[in-house]
C-alpha cells in the first residue's frame, strides 16, 4: 500500500465517519475525540462505531414514545442510561429480525459496548449492559491452503484462458468452454489476474495492501515492494512474482516488422486497437481498407493481439494513473472487484477440487504461509511478510513445522 493511497483511504474513512457523527447528538463529539486522540483508534474502527451508535439510537428512540418525531441530534445522552442486559437482548432480536448476520451483530455490539465503557468512566453510569457473553458466536469457516498441484492448476488455467464461469439457464453457474468472443475480451486481463494471484501466493500480502500499491512501490530488479503499514516496510517477492509483474507492467513486445512498407500505419494501428476484441476483425479490415493483402490482414490481427495482451499499459487511459493494478476502466482496482476476480478464477480453474464457497484471498495467503513453513519453517519471516504482529503455534503445527524452532 503506497503512502499516498493510505492517506486517501484515511481521508475517505474520516469523511464517512464525520457524516455519521453529524447525525448524532453533539454530546458524542467528546467520545469520538477520545477515540481519535486518546485511545488512538483507527479511522475505520471509529467509522464502524459511529455507524453502530447511529443504528442503536434509532432503535432506542423507536422504543420510547416521548422521543417520537425527534431527530437523532436532539436526543439526550440520558437515552443511553439505565439500560439492562434485557434491553440489549431485545436489540439483538431486533437486528436478527432485520436479517443482520451474526458477524454484523457482533460488530454493532462491540461499538455500543465501547461507548458504554466510556460512559462508565466519564459519567459513572454503572455496569455495562453489553456483556461480552451477549455477543453472538460467529462461526468462522476453517481456513485451508492449496496444494502445490492446485496452485499449478490455478495459475496455468489463468494463462491458458480456455474456460469461464457463466450462468447457464436452468443449471445456475457452470464452468464451460470459452467462446472466441469471451476469450478475446478476457485476454486483456490475463496478465493482470495472473500477476495479482501470483503476488498473493508469493508474498502473503492482503488484498487491501495490493490494491494500494503504486508503480513507484514496485522494485522489480531488487524484488521487493514498499508497503506502508504502521511504518514503511519492504515486502520481498520471488523471481516468479517478478516475472509476472514484469509481463503485466511492460506491455509486452510489439513485433518490429508490423505494417512494414505501409504508409497509413497510424490508421492501421488505430483500427487494430479499436477492434482488438472483435472475432471478425479480419473481415472488417478487408472492407475498411478495401484489401485482399493477406500479409497486411495478418499484421492487423497480430497488432490487435498485442493490444489485448498489453497488460497495464493497455488498460490505463491516463499517465496520471499511479496504481499498479487497474480495472478495465483504467482506474485503481476496487477491493470488491479484486475479491470477485479471485473467487471467479478459483471457481473456474479449481472446479471440483475445492469448496468454492470457502475460497477467498485468505486461502492464497494461507498457501503462502504453508509454503514457507514447508520450505524453511521461518515463521518470523512469513509473519512479517503477511503483516501479522504475532503468529500462532497452531498455525505452525498445521503447516507441519516445528513450533519450537
Amino acid at each position: 500500500m503506497s503512502e499516498a493511497y493510505k492517506v486517501q483511504h484515511q481521508k475517505r474513512g474520516k469523511k464517512t465517519k464525520n457524516a455519521y457523527i453529524k447525525l448524532l447528538p453533539p454530546g458524542l463529539k467528546s467520545y469520538f475525540k477520545y477515540l481519535d486522540q486518546d485511545a488512538s483508534y483507527s479511522i475505520d474502527t471509529q467509522r464502524v462505531y459511529a455507524m453502530a451508535l447511529k443504528d442503536y439510537l434509532v432503535y432506542l428512540a423507536a422504543q420510547d414514545a416521548k422521543y417520537e418525531g425527534m431527530s437523532l441530534r436532539d436526543l439526550p445522552i440520558q437515552i443511553f442510561l439505565d439500560k439492562t442486559e434485557a434491553d440489549i437482548r431485545n436489540y439483538i432480536s431486533h437486528m436478527e429480525a432485520a436479517g443482520a448476520s451474526p458477524s454484523a451483530i457482533s460488530t454493532h455490539l462491540q461499538g455500543v459496548r465501547a461507548y458504554y465503557k466510556y460512559l462508565e468512566r466519564t459519567h459513572g453510569s454503572g455496569s455495562n449492559p453489553v456483556s461480552t457473553s451477549l455477543r453472538p458466536k460467529v462461526h468462522r469457516r476453517e481456513s485451508y491452503a492449496l496444494s502445490p498441484a492446485q496452485v499449478h492448476r490455478l495459475l496455468k488455467g489463468i494463462l491458458d484462458n480456455n474456460f469461464y464461469l457463466t450462468e447457464v439457464e436452468g443449471l445456475g453457474m457452470r464452468v464451460i468452454t470459452i467462446t472466441p468472443e469471451v476469450r478475446m475480451r478476457r485476454e486483456r486481463l490475463v496478465s493482470r489476474n495472473y500477476a495479482i494471484i501470483a503476488t498473493i501466493l508469493g508474498t502473503g500480502m492482503k488484498e487491501s495492501e495490493i490494491i494500494g500499491l503504486d508503480m513507484e512501490d514496485v522494485h522489480l530488479e531488487d524484488m521487493y515492494f514498499d508497503v506502508y503499514r504502521e511504518k514503511k516496510e519492504r515486502i520481498y517477492f520471488t523471481e516468479d512474482v517478478r516475472d509476472a509483474l514484469a509481463d503485466y507492467t511492460s506491455g509486452g513486445a510489439v513485433p518490429s516488422d508490423l505494417f512494414e512498407g505501409h504508409e497509413n500505419v497510424e490508421e492501421l494501428e488505430a483500427f487494430a486497437k479499436t477492434n482488438m476484441c472483435s472475432v471478425n476483425i479480419r473481415a472488417m479490415a478487408k472492407t475498411r481498407f478495401q484489401t485482399e493483402d493477406e500479409h497486411l490482414l495478418d499484421d492487423i490481427e497480430r497488432r490487435a493481439r498485442c493490444y489485448r495482451f498489453a497488460g497495464r499499459p493497455g488498460l490505463i487511459r491516463s499517465s496520471h494513473v499511479t496504481a499498479l493494478f487497474v480495472s478495465m476502466r483504467g482506474s485503481r482496482m476496487q477491493r470488491r472487484t479484486m475479491d470477485e476476480m479471485i473467487k471467479e478464477m478459483a471457481a473456474t480453474y479449481l472446479s471440483g477440487s475445492i469448496d468454492a464457497s470457502r475460497f477467498s484471498s485468505q486461502t492464497l495467503r494461507n498457501t503462502y504461509w504453508s509454503d514457507v513453513m514447508r520450505s524453511s519453517g521461518n515463521a518470523a519471516f512469513a509473519s512479517a511478510q503477511m503483516g501479522r504482529k504475532t503468529f500462532a503455534v497452531d498455525d505452525l503445527i498445521r503447516a507441519g513445522a516445528n513450533p519450537n524452532r
